[in-house]
């Protein structure tokens, strides 16, 4: 199969986004699939030809450096009538205005588009703005397959585009890279991954730690992370004399996240906007009890072998203090990720991402024929 997959954001960057496309570009390629991704990232001194795929920029520069380019929709258009694919994958966030210019061009052209929406839409703002955008540029009447990566993702897509083009199309990790082997330790240690941006709750997070350590000595916390909220980060662990308990490394690679994961229990999210979270992911292909808050994209998923949901941060405080002071109890959730497979293990979400595309051509082949 031929796909061409467009994101505003790529690699060198490091988010969200820019993981899955990589990651999802990788896997098909694999599979002998003819691979390109569009992008408006700068390069910078990453190398592309150490990719299994073809990547072609459209950079503009701007003072903001940031990835856009008001060339790109019109280059990314011909690259794709050019390249003929069999799907056109396109990648959305909260604000991607290169892709959402581009999207009406590909109906009105009836080339078989997947939208997947990575983050979780403002209910009050971006939910109502695509809903018009969709009316006005006729977007609403295509066959445009929309994909979320969670079921949260897709009820705010729903609500713009209409349920009936929405599906799911799950977030992918590779389970198997990253297990590691545990390392013995006392006490209970919990970490978490993530940007230290408002919408990741760092500082909440925070201030349960302290709550909970306080309660129980034996709470160790490692934060892994960077982003604008670090350096109020680390004056709430100062000036809380938390040193001994909290440790903040900054940005990890996988490697340096593997090491952190073997020597850990719990891995912890207490974002209410998470939309799916890869780095839950990969903690829980490494064996790691996952707690999270209900109410998010990944707390849809959690079961209760997998880990604890909670529907407050007092709830999500209350288990962590429970896990501390028995750590005995996390014990038989870590062995079940172990043992199972993660869901997000790439072997489960390809298949699914080309029944996507398959229905995606379906669906403009049937429009095609009226």
């Amino acid at each position: 199969m031929k796909v061409i997959h467009v994101s505003d954001c790529f690699l060198p960057g490091m988010g969200g986004i820019e993981t899955q496309v990589s990651g999802l570009a990788g896997q098909q390629a694999k599979l002998g699939w003819q691979i390109e991704v569009l992008t408006c990232q700068s390069r910078n001194s990453f190398d592309d030809t150490s990719l299994p795929y073809r990547v072609r920029r459209s950079v503009w520069a701007n003072p903001a450096q940031a990835p856009i380019d008001p060339r790109a929709p019109r280059r990314f258009f011909e690259e794709i009538l050019r390249f003929s694919p069999d799907v056109v994958h396109l990648h959305l966030g909260e604000l991607t205005p290169v892709v959402e210019i581009l999207l009406p061009r590909l109906a009105r052209a009836n080339i078989p588009t997947v939208v997947t929406v990575h983050s979780v839409w403002n209910r009050h703002i971006t939910v109502p703005l695509f809903r018009a955008f969709t009316q006005v540029s006729g977007l609403a009447k295509s066959g445009v397959l929309w994909t979320g990566v969670s079921q949260l993702v897709a009820d705010r897509i729903g609500a713009a585009v209409g349920p009936k083009n929405v599906r799911l199309l799950s977030n992918g990790v590779d389970a198997w890279q990253w297990q590691v082997s545990p390392v013995v330790h006392s006490g209970l240690v919990a970490v978490t991954a993530a940007r230290f941006a408002p919408r990741k709750r760092l500082p909440e997070l925070l201030e349960i730690l302290r709550k909970v350590s306080g309660q129980e000595p034996s709470l160790r916390a490692v934060l892994a992370g960077d982003g604008p909220g670090m350096g109020q980060a680390r004056r709430f662990v100062a000036e809380h004399g938390l040193e001994e308990v909290i440790e903040l490394p900054g940005r990890q690679n996988s490697a340096e996240l593997k090491e952190i994961y073997a020597g850990a229990d719990v891995f912890l999210s207490p974002s209410v906007a998470e939309a799916a979270s890869i780095a839950a992911g990969e903690a829980q292909a490494a064996g790691l009890a996952i707690l999270s808050r209900a109410q998010s994209g990944l707390g849809e998923r959690i079961s209760d072998a997998e880990g604890a949901t909670a529907k407050t941060d007092e709830d999500f405080a209350q288990i962590l203090q429970e896990w501390a002071a028995n750590p005995v109890l996390v014990e038989p959730i870590k062995q079940h990720n172990r043992d199972n497979l993660c869901p997000l293990d790439w072997s489960r979400v390809l298949p699914q991402a080309e029944r996507r595309y398959l229905l995606a051509i379906e669906r403009v082949t049937h429009l095609a024929s009226k």
